[in-house]
């Protein structure tokens, strides 16, 4: 009986053994299965995010497509535009584009350097290597372009049967975020004018080549000589005639040089020398005495009162706005009047001595 007893609770430990067993065995496959199914969820998940960023990667792609096809139907439509803007000007006209290298000119330009009038379609376009860096430009235009400044000078180049010419350029630049991209340049055969000047130079020795007003030399002579004349005629009893002069300080012309280039100025100075003449009277004469420095000699003025009514109207007329191709411009002027014989009786102590001028 007893060991009838003892046979059973070993059976029945053997079974419960087997039974924890088996527990933990299917325990361990609920959490693999659990582990795979997270698995899968992340899996899942991951799916749906990369499916979310290759959404929004085709939609950013259908976006810029987008764009893309605008700035090319733009960039399309300016450069028919431009196209247009070159043929319906009948001076000489390039225009350069350095960030793709390309190049039109119209037919007046072409002309202007003797192709035929199809050369910009053929391989052979003389013009493209102005879509480069190495364009035959002078170097300092090259270094006003790259400062944003307008250019306007003249350099010499050849045309298609290699006859030399002298060509004026007005070149504007082009500019984006990196820089120069690009320029407009307005061409002009000035060969025949600069050859009349060569002609001339003899006969106009006394004018500055620039503005046509007396260079220095010559208005000091033609002071010196009324002053001369002035004196005789006081020694004689004739009492002497009075006369005023009026030194023109340009005070703002070498920013507007370092802002916008050489040729601005110039192109003022020539602007400035016309005002002068249209203000100044019959008998007045004008002169260039530097580079930003004028004067004008008013003959005939009893007082300073005259002389500076005269010289008000003359800064008022300077002073007003220029405007010089796209660009609006303010000279300002810096005035002081001499008086004869008050002043002095010699050129230099009209022109030098700063102690005797009255300042407008």
């Amino acid at each position: 009986m007893v060991w009838l007893l003892g046979l059973g609770l070993l059976i029945a430990s053997a079974l419960c053994g087997w039974l924890m067993w088996r527990l933990r065995q299917q325990k361990q496959q609920y959490t693999e299965a659990k582990e795979q199914v997270r698995a899968l969820k992340t899996k899942i998940e991951q799916h749906r995010k990369e499916r979310s960023g290759f959404r929004q990667a085709l939609d950013r792609s259908k976006l810029e497509s987008a764009q893309l096809k605008h700035s090319l139907d733009d960039a399309l439509s300016q450069s028919n535009f431009l196209a247009q803007a070159l043929e319906s000007v009948d001076q000489p006209m390039v225009a350069v584009n350095l960030r793709q290298q390309q190049t039109m000119a119209n037919l007046a330009c072409i002309r202007l350097y003797g192709y035929p009038a199809n050369v910009c379609e053929s391989t052979e376009n003389p013009f493209l290597e102005r879509g480069t860096e190495t364009a035959h430009l002078p170097v300092d235009a090259w270094r006003e372009l790259n400062l944003g400044h307008l250019y306007w000078g003249t350099d010499s180049t050849k045309r298609s049967n290699g006859k030399a010419i002298l060509i004026e350029r007005r070149v504007t630049p082009i500019m984006d975020a990196q820089g120069l991209a690009g320029y407009i340049s307005l061409e002009s055969d000035v060969t025949s004018s600069q050859c009349e000047q060569i002609k001339e130079a003899p006969k106009r020795s006394d004018y500055d080549v620039l503005t046509g007003l007396l260079n220095r030399e010559a208005m000091t002579n033609r002071l010196d000589l009324q002053l001369q004349r002035a004196e005789e005629r006081k020694l004689q009893g004739g009492g002497a005639q009075s006369l005023a002069v009026a030194r023109i300080d340009l005070l703002n012309l070498r920013k507007i040089a370092h802002e916008h280039g050489q040729g601005m100025t110039d192109a003022l100075l020539i602007e400035v020398a016309q005002r002068i003449r249209g203000v100044i009277r019959a008998g007045d004469y004008a002169a260039r005495l530097n580079h930003d420095q004028l004067a004008v000699v008013f003959h005939r003025v009893i007082d300073k009162t005259l002389a500076t009514e005269l010289c008000i109207r003359l800064k008022e007329s300077i002073e007003t706005r220029y405007e010089v191709g796209a660009f609006a411009l303010n000279v300002e002027a810096g005035l002081q009047i001499s008086l004869y014989p008050e002043d002095g009786a010699s050129v230099d102590s009209l022109l030098q001595s700063k102690q005797n001028w009255a300042t407008v």
